[in-house]
């Protein structure tokens, strides 16, 4: 449950003003009010506001860092995109065509004559590109040093694809995956009967799907999976409470979180079309039916291929109890190689978070995660 589908929170803001000071910007020196900030649940920090017209002009927060002054000369910034430059492998972009839309994505290619073993990424809900946070990208660099083939892509409407992601069904989203793992299957460097997929949160779902309709994939990674519908059914409202302590929200908060997946659910359930207007904005409720209707055990029970599951203890209760609760899936269905591991100091990302002031904020994969992805792959290679 990311912090983007939730409902608005209320918080109190404490201001206690502390005294007045000159601050010099640029050429300017600015009197200001210096207050002290407190919200609770939240590290202290300081604003600055300017003494004329309350402007705000400066925000301290020392505890993570952050420090974010006005400027009265405004630049252009552009951030670049983190791609790992290394060695031993090359990398090209790469396009294909599904129901309309052109899809791109990049191809990562080992030095190397004979054709490899090859994964596709897929990603999770939410508009995300082929880098995924810079997961994917740092994900397509270790295994193409390692001697695989990679291919990661943009969603319809992100990045360099066409298409909107704001009409983007479950099912067009796994459709997509399933002409990406075609267009990696034809690639000469890659050898069609040693395919794996590997998939991330949602993205661990569609992949489940398509390893069971497609008997030749050969074994499958699953990063934080999420299996199960968000909306309103009783077993993820027994996460919400987790989640309730976890995130430290207020009895009244977790209600309204509570009230609006109900209400998502309900007004999705009555509509006879696939736009319906909820809590005041028009969203396409298509994709909710889908994954209201979504059974994942009629397809995990078909799942013969060896099954990695990776997990962050960082990450939320309901994330956690997706992967333990897919591991017995798994168990019961009869699979004979599958695993569950868990990292006790990694969250939603499997990294570090890094913002160097060049790249775009992203987030750095641990190495024991790299690692642990390239022995289980030669494990499962023959």
């Amino acid at each position: 449950f990311l912090d983007w589908e939730l409902p608005p929170m209320k918080r109190f803001v404490t201001l206690t003003s502390i005294r007045d000071e000159y601050l010099k910007i640029g050429r300017k020196k600015i009197k200001t009010e210096n207050l002290l900030l407190k919200i609770k649940n939240y590290p202290q920090g300081s604003v600055w506001v300017a003494k004329i017209d309350r402007s705000l002009i400066k925000i301290e927060i020392p505890s993570i860092g952050l420090k974010i002054t006005r400027t009265f000369s405004p630049g252009e910034l552009t951030p670049k995109d983190y791609t790992p430059q290394g060695e031993g492998y090359t990398s090209r972009d790469v396009t294909f065509k599904n129901n309309g839309a052109n899809l791109s994505g990049t191809l990562t290619v080992p030095m190397k004559e004979a054709r490899c073993p090859a994964v596709l990424l897929t990603g999770p809900d939410g508009p995300e590109d082929r880098n995924f946070r810079g997961l994917f990208a740092d994900l397509a660099e270790s295994l193409s040093k390692n001697g695989y083939t990679v291919l990661r892509f943009d969603k319809r409407g992100v990045g360099s694809s066409d298409g909107s992601f704001a009409s983007l069904s479950e099912d067009e989203e796994t459709d997509d995956l399933a002409k990406a793992l075609d267009l990696l299957a034809a690639q000469k460097e890659a050898d069609p009967q040693r395919l794996f997929i590997l998939g991330h949160s949602r993205g661990a779902s569609r992949a489940l799907k398509l390893a069971s309709e497609k008997n030749y994939i050969k074994g499958l990674i699953l990063m934080a999976p999420e299996i199960y519908s968000r909306y309103g059914t009783q077993e993820n409202f027994e996460n919400y409470d987790k989640i309730f302590f976890d995130k430290k929200w207020t009895q009244e908060y977790l209600k309204s979180v509570k009230k609006s997946l109900e209400e998502i659910r309900d007004r999705a359930s009555r509509s006879n079309g696939n736009w319906a207007f909820i809590l005041w904005k028009r969203c396409f409720v298509k994709r909710v039916k889908e994954e209201m209707d979504r059974k994942p055990s009629l397809f995990i029970r078909d799942i013969k291929a060896p099954v990695l599951i990776l997990q962050g203890r960082q990450d939320s209760p309901s994330s956690m109890e997706s992967s333990s609760l897919l591991d017995r899936m798994l168990e019961d269905s009869g699979n004979c190689s599958h695993a569950l591991t868990y990292y006790g100091y990694l969250g939603h990302y499997f990294g570090k978070k890094v913002n160097d002031g060049i790249c775009r904020i992203h987030y750095a994969a641990d190495k024991d995660v790299l690692d642990n992805i390239v022995s289980w792959l030669r494990l499962h290679l023959n």
